[in-house]
């Protein structure tokens, strides 16, 4: 679960330096939503 929301966050935007419990959130739910959106898509 910890490396695979590491490779998550390294396509995030968001946070290229991830410090702070609050910016892991941030890019998970980024790209959960990316995930959902493209889900959506199909």
């Amino acid at each position: 679960m910890f490396i695979a929301l590491l490779v998550n966050c390294v396509f995030c935007p968001k946070s290229m330096i991830i410090s702070i419990h609050e910016e892991w959130m941030d890019c998970y739910r980024w790209e959960f939503e990316m995930i959902k959106r493209i889900t959506i898509d199909k």
